[in-house]
């Protein structure tokens, strides 16, 4: 899997939608956009060679709030998706560490 740097989180542009479905959830754009801003931050501690207080399973754990019938937020599919290959940057940059 390529690695993924802050650079990668900070130009993220994850598919909107607006319908939420059994197939498609949809997570509210303010929950997502703090915790790609929280994951960008350690991504960036990593980087210059200092330990991150947030941990892979907090990004694995951290419950994002889904959006009301009827209101566009971010696919929740695609998002997930790029959580967890953030949090296996930050697994392999805590065991390296």
């Amino acid at each position: 899997m390529k690695a993924v740097h802050s650079t990668d989180v900070a130009a993220a542009q994850l598919p909107h939608t607006l319908f939420a479905t059994a197939r498609t959830p949809v997570y509210a754009v303010e929950g997502v956009d703090e915790l790609l801003d929280d994951c960008q931050a350690a991504l960036e501690s990593w980087e210059r060679g200092d330990e991150a207080s947030l941990r892979a399973k907090d990004v694995v754990e951290r419950e994002i709030p889904r959006t009301r019938a009827f209101t566009s937020g971010y696919d929740a599919n695609a998002v997930d998706d790029f959580l967890d290959r953030v949090a296996a940057q930050l697994a392999e940059y805590e065991r390296n560490f």
